[in-house]
């Protein structure tokens, strides 16, 4: 049994944006494009790091046209990605349009900031991390570039029981209210 994602997969707006904000401003890696099996005329991007690895891997589901989302219970509510610490800076410049807010969880500076169908998107300062893979084949310098996913928030559930706050905790997950009281 493995405690890690494979991917994270969203809806999105219109396809071309959102190519255009995972691999130009975020500066990730277009893995590849496939369809999506339940309506073929919908394309299915994948993005990840240089070596592809799966807990890097983000995916989409565009439909020009779809509503904002919003978060809902027992959903996932933002997803993150790790970057070296040194590029705090770096980033926080870059995703100001998109209301990059620096902030401190658990000991660890986190830049929070929405993609452009709002979808609640964080990255992680992480000291060490330099030597991990890097998508070099963007504007974003190799140093700077994201690293992969790191654990996400959930909205915990109505009923949060304790088998549910166990698969989260393996998961690496954590809630970003407070105030929840598990069952």
């Amino acid at each position: 049994m493995t405690n890690a994602i494979l991917h994270v997969t969203a809806i999105a707006g219109e396809a071309r944006r959102n190519l255009d904000f995972y691999a130009r401003t975020l500066g990730l890696r277009l893995v590849k494009k496939t369809a999506n099996f339940d309506d073929p005329g919908t394309y299915h991007p994948y993005f990840g790091n240089e070596a592809d690895a799966p807990v890097t891997i983000m995916t989409f589901f565009p439909w020009t046209g779809a509503p904002a989302g919003r978060s809902g219970v027992g959903e996932q509510d933002e997803t993150a990605f790790r970057i070296p610490l040194a590029a705090m800076g770096f980033w926080t410049a870059r995703l100001l349009p998109f209301g990059a807010e620096r902030t401190q969880r658990f000991g660890e500076t986190v830049l929070t900031f929405h993609d452009l169908n709002g979808l609640r998107l964080a990255l992680v300062g992480i000291p060490g991390i330099e030597t991990e893979p890097a998508w070099a084949g963007s504007d974003i310098p190799a140093a700077h570039a994201l690293r992969g996913s790191t654990p996400s928030t959930s909205a915990p559930p109505v009923a949060y029981c304790s088998r549910s706050r166990q698969a989260h905790r393996a998961l690496g997950w954590t809630s970003r209210r407070p105030n929840w009281a598990p069952l």
